[in-house]
């Protein structure tokens, strides 16, 4: 059985081990390991099987300062920063459920809107994952090119 919490100070060992898991695998462009200062500012989620940390998801409330094509100034925001799964726990439904953790925070916190930038070298994944499976819109894409 998966546990779905907010992560403790004891936790932060295990979550950092895991941010640097993350960044060997490479499946994403421009991923850097995360040290346990990182995680002191943020709202971090972790799912545990047993007594094991499996994976992780993080993020912050933001007030936006200004309006946008899509926020006006004064919009109360959840930036969802990132969500890690350790590869042999992947295609259990665990990310779905720490999306849903967190999405179901921001609406206790009267969040009007749940962002992401997501990061992915299988863009065909990240899609599934966030439009397909947890309900998010296309907004935009940020392409690069590098010559």
């Amino acid at each position: 059985m998966v546990d779905i919490k907010f992560a403790e100070k004891q936790d932060i060992c295990d979550i950092v081990k895991l941010s640097r898991e993350f960044a060997n695998e490479q499946c994403c462009n421009g991923i850097k390991a995360d040290d346990g200062k990182y995680f002191d500012s943020k709202k971090v989620v972790v799912a545990k099987i047993e007594s094991e940390i499996v994976g992780y998801c993080y993020g912050e409330v933001e007030m936006k300062t200004r309006a946008t094509s899509f926020f006006e100034k004064g919009s109360k925001s959840f930036y969802f920063e990132e969500i890690y799964i350790s590869p042999k726990f992947r295609k259990k439904g665990i990310g779905k459920l720490l999306f849903e953790f967190i999405e179901n925070y921001a609406k206790s916190l009267k969040c009007e809107i749940l962002e992401t930038t997501a990061v992915s070298k299988d863009y065909k994944k990240l899609l599934k994952f966030y439009i397909e499976r947890n309900n998010m819109q296309f907004w935009s894409a940020n392409l690069i090119k590098k010559l």
